[in-house]
C-alpha cells in the first residue's frame, strides 16, 4: 500500500519543528553599552540592553545569552545573582524576571512596583530601590515586602552600584586607549568573589578582566560593533558584520575581532591597515555591498563600484549614480543589483539585464548565491531565482506584500531565507514549502537588516544584536 502525505501535513510538521529550542540558537548582542556586571559561584553575568551574557567564571568561556526569545521583554537594565539559590534576577524597563541557572527556565515575577533603579543582594535576600520606596524579597519565595531601610552589608547593582572604577587606584587613568587611539572610559567595575580578578566595563569596547597587579589579562567583546549591520559576508574562514565605520568578524572558533570600518582586513591578514581613503569612502558613500576576490575586494556603495587591493589602495571601477545593493559572480562576469535594476559588469562596461518576469526592472535589493551556483535576487514583492542552467523562476511567499521590496536574502543548498516585517521567511528548495520564523520560534527581532548562510548556520542581524541559527538541526 502506498502512503500519501499531504502538503498540509508536511507544512504543519515543518512548523512544529520550528518551536524555539535554545540549543539551536546563539545570541550575540552588542557589548558597546554594558549596564551591569554580576557573578555567582560559577558564572559571570554581563547585562547589555539586548540581553544578558553568561560566561564560565573559571575560563571565561561564553555559555549562552539570555535574550528576548527566552521571554525577556524590553531593554535590560541590570541583573543580580541570588543568595541561597542558583538564580539570576533580571530587571528590564517594565518587568522583573528570575532565571534559574540549573534548569534554564525564565519566570516573570509580579512585584508591587514597576521601575527598578537598583537591586541589592544580601545574605537574607534581595532588596529593591525604586527611587521612591524600598522592598525586600527572600532568596526563594516571590514575596515582596516594603521596608524602611536596608542592612549595611548589601551589594548593590544599578544606580547605587557598590563598586565604582575610581574606587580602584590601579585602574587610573580610568580609560583604555583602543586600536584607533581613542580613549574609552571605564564605566563599571565588579570584583571577582575570589578577589583575584576585576571585571571592568569600557564604553563601546566590551569587558576587560584585570588581575590584582592592575594588568588587563583578558578582553571579552562579542556581537556587532555598530547598532545596525548593513551586510554579512563570509570570507577567509570568518563571518564579517559590516556596520557604519566599524566591522566585526567571528572565526570558526568563536573568536571575535573588530576593525575601524568597512571590510576590515578582508583583503589580507591581520597586518592589513585600513587606508584613510576607505574611511572617507564609507563616510561619503556608505559601503552597501561586498564581493571578495582573490587578493582584493569589490565594494559597492551609494554611487558606484570600487576595488580595494591587497595594499589597501582604493580605485573607482565604475560610477553607477545609484546605490549598489548586491554583487555576485555569473561565470566570469559580475552581476550588480541596484535600485534601478540588474546590471552585468564585463569588459569595463555595465549592461542592463532583463529577466523574463520583468521584476528586476523595479530594482534588485539584495543578491545571494548558494554552492550549487543558483542565484537569488530580492525584488519588489518576491524573489527571482536563476539556476546554473540559466533558467529563471519567480518565487512569491504566501501573503507577501507585493508592494514591498525583499531587502535581505540568504541561500544555502537546501533553503532560501529572506527577511520580512512578519519575521524570517524560510523556503525549502527541496520540499517547496514556505514558513515563517518569528519571535515565538527564536527570532529576537523582525527588523532584520542582513542575512548570511553557510553550510550549517544562518546569521541574522537586527539592531543591536546578531543571532546564529543552526538551521541544519532546527529545520531537519
Amino acid at each position: 500500500m502506498m502512503l500519501v502525505v499531504s502538503s498540509t501535513f508536511i507544512a504543519a510538521h515543518f512548523l512544529l519543528m520550528l518551536l524555539y529550542n535554545p540549543q539551536h540558537w546563539s545570541f550575540y548582542p552588542s557589548m558597546a553599552e554594558i549596564r551591569c556586571i554580576a557573578t555567582s559561584n560559577r558564572q559571570l553575568f554581563v547585562a547589555v540592553p539586548s540581553g544578558v551574557y553568561i560566561f564560565d567564571r573559571t575560563n571565561l568561556r561564553h555559555i549562552r545569552t539570555i535574550a528576548s526569545p527566552d521571554g525577556i521583554e524590553g531593554a535590560v537594565r541590570l541583573c543580580a545573582a541570588g543568595p541561597g539559590r542558583n538564580s539570576l534576577l533580571i530587571a528590564t524597563e517594565a518587568h522583573l524576571y528570575e532565571f534559574l541557572l540549573n534548569t534554564g527556565g525564565l519566570h516573570q515575577l509580579d512585584p508591587p512596583f514597576r521601575d527598578v533603579k537598583s537591586v541589592g543582594v544580601g545574605p537574607d535576600g534581595f532588596y529593591f530601590d525604586t527611587g521612591k520606596e524600598l522592598y525586600k524579597k527572600p532568596p526563594v519565595a516571590s514575596i515582596f515586602t516594603r521596608v524602611q531601610s536596608v542592612p549595611g552589608n548589601i551589594i548593590w547593582f544599578g544606580e547605587r552600584d557598590t563598586s565604582k572604577p575610581r574606587d580602584y587606584i590601579f585602574l587610573n587613568p580610568y580609560f583604555i586607549m583602543d586600536d584607533q587611539l581613542n580613549n574609552r572610559p571605564m564605566t563599571l567595575v565588579r570584583p571577582d568573589p575570589t578577589g583575584k580578578r576585576f571585571y571592568v566595563a569600557v564604553q563601546d569596547y566590551g569587558l576587560f578582566v584585570y588581575n590584582r597587579a592592575g594588568f588587563a589579562e583578558h578582553h571579552l567583546r562579542y556581537g556587532p560593533a555598530g547598532n545596525e549591520v548593513r551586510k554579512i559576508v563570509g570570507f577567509n574562514n570568518r563571518v564579517w558584520f559590516v556596520s557604519s565605520f566599524q566591522t566585526a568578524a567571528v572565526d570558526q572558533n568563536g573568536n571575535w575581532t573588530y576593525s575601524a570600518t568597512g571590510p576590515g582586513d578582508l583583503t589580507g591578514g591581520s597586518s592589513f591597515i585600513l587606508s584613510k581613503s576607505l574611511l572617507d569612502l564609507d563616510r561619503r558613500e556608505h559601503i552597501s555591498a561586498i564581493l571578495p576576490l582573490s587578493g582584493s575586494v569589490i565594494l559597492g556603495t551609494g554611487s558606484g563600484l570600487h576595488l580595494l587591493n591587497l595594499q589597501g589602495k582604493l580605485s573607482l571601477i565604475v560610477a553607477t549614480n545609484h546605490r549598489v545593493n548586491g554583487l555576485t559572480w555569473l561565470r566570469d562576469t559580475i552581476l550588480v543589483g541596484t535600485d534601478m535594476g540588474l546590471f552585468l559588469w564585463a569588459n569595463d562596461t555595465l549592461t542592463l539585464v532583463s529577466d523574463p518576469f520583468g521584476r528586476t526592472d523595479w530594482g534588485v535589493f539584495d543578491i545571494s548565491r548558494n554552492r550549487t551556483g543558483t542565484i537569488f535576487f530580492g525584488t519588489l514583492g518576491g524573489i527571482l531565482k536563476l539556476d546554473s542552467t540559466g533558467t529563471w523562476s519567480h518565487l512569491v511567499p504566501p501573503g507577501f506584500d507585493l508592494s514591498r521590496p525583499v531587502r535581505t536574502v540568504a541561500a544555502s543548498q537546501d533553503f532560501l531565507f529572506l527577511g520580512s516585517e512578519s519575521g524570517l521567511i524560510v523556503y525549502s528548495l527541496k520540499d517547496k514549502n514556505w514558513t515563517t520564523i518569528d519571535k515565538a520560534q527564536g527570532l529576537p527581532s523582525t527588523n532584520i537588516t542582513a542575512l548570511y548562510a553557510d553550510d550549517r548556520y544562518l546569521w541574522i542581524a537586527a539592531p543591536g544584536i546578531v543571532s546564529r541559527f543552526d538551521y541544519r538541526a532546527g529545520l531537519r
